[in-house]
């Protein structure tokens, strides 16, 4: 599995179960503000691509920023 595979997955993963939304946003926030883990996971990306959700499938953005600003934290 690539890496575009991968980010796909995760972003279609989080389209069709928005309550988990809020919780892979904090989890992937969380890895990226560690040093190293950040060099592995492709948080960013994943996360450009769920703010795009917010927008354009209904995404609750107040619960999502503030699962990003806690994981990041």
């Amino acid at each position: 599995m690539i890496l575009s595979e991968i980010i796909n997955v995760i972003i279609e993963f989080a389209r069709d179960h928005q309550i988990l939304a809020i919780f892979i946003v904090f989890i992937l926030a969380f890895g990226e503000s560690l040093a190293f883990i950040s060099l592995l996971l492709p948080a960013t990306l994943i996360l450009l691509g769920l703010g795009a959700l917010i927008g354009d499938n209904g995404l609750p953005f107040l619960p999502i920023w503030l699962a990003a600003a806690c994981g990041a934290f």
